[in-house]
This record gives structure tokens, C-alpha cells and sequence, in this order.
């Protein structure tokens, strides 16, 4: 095999011998790695400090007795609703008022808090109510969580009244629940129950029936 050291002649009749290699490793340059922006870990505290302090708020939510400020902005980017309630011309766009009638304001509070942080508190004891206004106002991640909520506490004494809650909220995933609930604990559903449901909403009665047949 050939030498593989190359001689460079000098000034001074010195010989300086480097490898090859040694000259490779020497030009080897390491490429600049890009920098990659890091989300801003503190961007839900400065909305959650946005809400709470109210600072450039520009609309006004009338929910019962209590008034709670706003960004009209950050309504109409989280919800479809908000948006097209403020984008026309309608009264709530014209006052920078919104009143709210069939929402309790400590629901309402957590709705808020939701558009703004991702966040919910007390889940676990407003999913119910937090299903409805969700709903109301298309916030789909919102209605997933309550879902998810009402779907891992089914009993036989709540999943008739759960399944007629999601039919009405429409929400799918929590009817599917309710039904292969009710199909594998059926003699342990309460009869008044079912005859609550065939009474009042005979349609939701037969989609069920219909439901419960294929899974069995």
C-alpha cells in the first residue's frame, strides 16, 4: 500500500510531515446547527394574567347577577361562535356587550378559562353543565374533556341520564359510551329509567335499541 503521508517543504530547509488524515481532521468544520424557537412555556400564565387582571379588555360577558371582561380577539380565535357574533354587525359587536341567560356564572367562569388557558378546574363536578355551553359555543376540545369526564364515571344509576345528555350535546364519542354501557349492565338498569327515556325522547329510544342489537 502507498504511503500515505504527504511532505510539505518549508522555508529554512525544514520538513514538516503530516498524514493525510491528520489533515482531514484538522479542515473538518462542524456545520452550525440551526436554532430551533422553544415554545414560550410561560405564554398560558400571561393569558391566564390577562384574564384575571382584565387590563385591554373590550367587552363585557353578562352571565346572571355577575359581568365578567373580555377580549373580544381571544373569543373569536378559540370559538366560531364568538367570531361570528363579533365579525357582524351584530348587537353584541355594536355594544361590546354579551349577555348569557342559560349558564350559571361559575360555569361560565371555567368557560373562560378554558379559552384562555386550555385549562379547566372542577371538571370532575361541572361536565355536565361545561358539556352544554360547549355545544353552545363549538369548543370541541372543551367537549372532549367532558366526555372524557362523564364516559369514566358511567353507573347504572347516571348512564341513561348521561346518554340523553349527549344525544342532546351531541356528543358521539359519550353516546357510544353510554350504550355499551347500558348493553352489558342492562338487568341492572333501573326500569323507571327506561321508561324515561322511551317517554320523552322515543327517537334516542330506538337509535339505542338499535345499537344494543348490533353489540349483541
Amino acid at each position: 500500500m502507498e504511503n500515505c503521508n504527504s511532505t510539505i517543504q518549508m522555508w529554512g530547509g525544514i520538513d514538516l510531515t503530516l498524514s493525510i488524515h491528520e489533515l482531514a481532521q484538522e479542515d473538518v468544520q462542524q456545520p452550525i446547527q440551526p436554532t430551533v424557537p422553544l415554545p414560550d412555556s410561560q405564554l398560558l400564565d400571561h393569558f391566564a394574567v390577562l384574564l384575571e387582571s382584565e387590563k385591554f379588555a373590550d367587552v363585557t360577558i353578562t352571565v346572571g347577577k355577575k359581568e365578567f371582561l373580555a377580549h373580544k380577539a381571544i373569543l373569536a380565535a378559540r370559538s366560531p361562535i364568538f367570531a361570528a357574533m363579533f365579525e357582524h354587525e351584530m348587537q353584541e359587536s355594536k355594544e361590546n356587550r354579551v349577555t348569557i341567560e342559560d349558564v350559571k356564572p361559575r360555569v361560565f367562569q371555567e368557560v373562560l378559562r378554558f379559552i384562555y388557558t386550555g385549562i379547566v378546574k372542577e371538571l370532575d363536578q361541572l361536565a355536565n353543565e361545561l358539556l352544554a355551553v360547549a355545544d353552545k359555543y363549538a369548543l370541541d376540545k372543551l367537549r372532549t374533556l367532558c366526555e372524557e369526564q362523564l364516559g369514566s364515571t358511567l353507573s347504572v344509576e347516571t348512564v341513561t341520564r348521561t346518554l340523553y345528555l349527549a344525544d342532546l350535546h351531541h356528543a358521539e364519542q359519550l353516546k357510544q359510551q353510554a350504550v355499551q354501557f347500558i348493553s352489558l349492565n342492562i338487568k341492572a338498569i333501573p326500569a323507571a329509567d327506561w321508561q324515561s327515556i322511551i317517554a320523552t325522547n322515543p327517537a334516542l329510544a330506538a337509535q339505542m335499541f338499535a345499537q344494543m342489537a348490533r353489540l349483541n
